[in-house]
């Protein structure tokens, strides 16, 4: 049996009276890779916003959806769910992965005894023990997992605590990745992968390194992690550990395809080879690779009009006779051949790959652990950061008062905003309005004059470039990517720059009132590069545009999404430039009478748009939003009239009040309002028209009127 995991999306639907829930995918390509491998009666674990759901696979709906039948929630962060003995927390920890790909696991979980544990909260604690002092304590519980240390604090072993004493993990040399090695040792390397900026989280697993060293040297003999994230970065981090031996180690990329247009590989899987199929090349390097090298055969060929690579197999050198033909390999048992979407550079028969990124792709599997509701990576990475499910350009559009504002403000801004302990820690979004002035040197970049030079007032006019909101924007959304710069993230290589944007958390400009300005003369060249496969990191990304000010180069990030209201009372999407309209999705917003509590009032609202649909077209209805009242408030009716609808209603019959009135006194005749509310000229107002409210007389009864 197998077990599939997944990160709750969007669009997920969970139905609590049913009990089912069901995972969507858009990306076809990984039900090929991925689901048809389930088979209908296994279970899932789907994690995300506070809960674990598991259930039983009951149908699949081939390239859409699975849903999950019999359904249970258990309200887990995942740094709890990996704190739970039955579900194989340590091998499992590529969760991670989950996140961009789901998961499954090659085995049956215990479901019941998971069950039993996440109901009562019993979760397995991790801690490091210096091994003279472990029989010191007798807090430790049974799973627990127990890393011994010695004087020199360098990491002896990794077992677990079962019935009294410490059982070896089987796995261990699997995951133990930090054996041998001293807490100064481990230091160093997260320090230097920081540095390099190859890992996310390093700066934060460096400040738990120091509280570790810290906490042994002020003469502790334990060390309790306060989470499994932190557990697992430190103790099994193959990646981090990985990057500090780049320089050390050498890893080789050879093939298996000679002139005799025979595949060699499974002979030299079978015989533990590789060999130079060529006499007059490539001598010098295969004499170069050095015993204990990590090596891979790969294929390189071309696939829908692009290169693509499958590693076949994988191994380390055990001998070389430098005779620029042979090398004895120990291949790896049970090899999973799989394919990575690039092969520039790895064209010749042996190929030597420098790349940190190129080296954990083929040489390492991802085991990195689910880090994503973990309190120890809020110091580098938020907290509460939401994958946005949303097209990278969206304009909200409708007439006004239908909540385009609102939306953006209570659904789209928080998808941008980070979390910790439920208290905003970052916000990752910038806001603008347009209006009629708006060029595109304010948006993009432009020559502004100053009269202060280093914060003093000169008499000198001076000029100088400054960047534009936009591309502030694009800088942010880059730097949430690692990168220092625009500059910085165009220098990079490509294959890099597609990881690292479409991993990296989403910045977000949100642009009211999008239509108010002249939206070609604003955008200028950036009609071409908003398109989401020209962007930065996508699959036809352009990188050779400048600006014409600066002469900077200037790309679009996929990362960022371009989010617009446009009110249709004062520009339709008919007139709006055509290149724009292509570019972006039109989500429509229109009055919604639900939402107005009172009666009457909904009535002479809907009525009100009828009238107004039939005259003037949906571009000019009048929004819900002019009709609600503050909270615990009931809403004053002539007021709201007279102070917003009417003067936007005058806007719509410039030079035609008397249509207005009609169409006015209609929806009141036509609604329960008809006997409540009138519209006339005030009194020595000049004319001025006004909503109100009409006084109905009371009656007197008196003994003559029952006569």
């Amino acid at each position: 049996m197998q077990t599939f995991f997944a990160k709750i999306k969007i669009l997920d639907q969970y139905n609590e009276a049913t009990r089912t829930i069901t995972w969507r995918d858009p990306q076809i390509d990984r039900w090929e890779k991925t689901y048809s491998k389930l088979q209908i009666g296994e279970r899932g674990f789907i994690l995300g916003n506070g809960f674990v759901y598991s259930g039983i696979l009951a149908t699949v709906a081939d390239k859409d959806s699975l849903t999950f039948k019999d359904v249970e929630a258990f309200e887990l962060r995942a740094d709890h769910f990996l704190s739970i003995d039955a579900i194989s927390p340590e091998i499992n920890a590529q969760l991670k992965g989950a996140i961009a790909s789901p998961y499954i696991f090659e085995g049956d979980l215990d479901y019941e005894a998971f069950k039993k544990a996440a109901q009562e909260r019993d979760f397995i604690n991790f801690h490091i023990v210096k091994s003279d002092a472990i029989e010191d304590y007798t807090i430790f519980k049974n799973n627990d997992r127990i890393i011994t240390i010695n004087e020199e604090l360098v990491f002896e072993d990794f077992c677990i605590f079962q019935d009294g004493s410490l059982s070896p993990f089987t796995k261990k040399h699997d995951l133990f990745n930090v054996e041998g090695k001293s807490i100064y040792d481990v230091i160093q390397i997260f320090e230097l992968v920081n540095a390099g900026k190859t890992l996310k989280n390093a700066s934060t697993n460096v400040i738990l390194l120091n509280r570790i060293k810290d906490t042994f040297e002020s003469g502790s003999t334990l060390f309790t992690f306060d989470s499994f994230a932190g557990y697992y970065n430190i103790i099994h981090n193959k990646s981090a550990l990985m990057y500090s031996r780049v320089s050390l180690e050498s890893y080789f990329l050879v093939g298996a395809y000679w002139d005799d247009k025979y595949d060699h590989s499974d002979k030299f899987i079978k015989e533990g080879i590789w060999q130079n199929g060529y006499d007059d090349k490539y001598t010098k390097e295969v004499n170069a690779v050095p015993v204990g090298s990590k090596i891979a055969i790969k294929a390189v060929y071309t696939e829908a009009k692009e290169s693509v690579m499958k590693i076949k197999a994988r191994g380390t050198v055990t001998a070389n006779p430098k005779d620029g033909k042979n090398l004895s390999v120990t291949w790896e048992n049970d090899f999973t051949p799989f394919k990575v979407n690039y092969s520039g550079g790895y064209w010749k028969t042996i190929n030597k790959v420098s790349k940190p990124d190129h080296v954990k792709e083929i040489f390492f599997d991802n085991d990195e652990p689910f880090l994503e509701d973990s309190e120890e990576a809020a110091e580098v990475v938020p907290t509460e950061t939401i994958k946005v499910n949303l097209p990278a350009n969206v304009i909200l559009y409708g007439p006004p008062g239908t909540g385009k504002t609102y939306k953006v403000l209570n659904e789209y801004q928080p998808l941008f905003t980070d979390k910790k302990d439920d208290k905003v820690s970052g916000k990752r979004y910038n806001f603008i309005t347009f209006h009629s002035n708006y060029s595109y040197e304010d948006f993009i970049e432009g020559i502004k004059p100053v009269l202060a030079v280093e914060g003093k007032v000169s008499s000198e006019l001076r000029f100088t470039k400054e960047p534009g909101i936009f591309y502030k924007a694009c800088e942010k959304a880059v730097q949430l990517a690692g990168y220092s710069s625009l500059e910085d993230c165009l220098a990079d290589d490509q294959e890099t720059r597609r990881k690292k944007l479409n991993k990296a958390p989403q910045f977000a400009l949100f642009i009211d009132e999008i239509n108010r300005a002249n939206i070609s003369r604003v955008f200028g060249e950036l009609i071409t590069l908003i398109e989401d496969d020209k962007r930065l990191g996508a699959k036809h990304e352009i990188t050779e545009t400048r600006l014409p000010s600066s002469k900077k180069p200037f790309g679009v990030p996929c990362n960022l999404h371009i989010i617009g209201t446009m009110n249709t009372a004062d520009k339709s999407i008919a007139l709006l430039d055509l290149a724009l309209r292509r570019r972006f999705i039109f989500e429509e917003l229109l009055p919604d009478a639900t939402v107005i509590n009172d009666p009457a009032q909904r009535s002479f609202f809907i009525e009100l748009n009828k009238l107004i649909l039939k005259k003037k077209g949906k571009d000019f209805l009048v929004g819900h939003s002019y009709f609600l009242a503050e909270e615990n408030s009931a809403i004053d009716l002539a007021s709201v009239m007279n102070n917003k609808v009417i003067p936007l209603l005058t806007e719509y019959f410039y030079n035609k009040e008397q249509d207005m009135i009609s169409l006015i006194e209609q929806a009141l005749k036509n609604s329960d309002l008809k006997h409540s509310f009138a519209i006339e000229y005030a009194v020595n107002s000049f004319n001025k028209l006004q909503f109100v409210k009409v006084s109905v007389p009371s009656v007197i009864i008196t003994d003559e009127s029952l006569n």
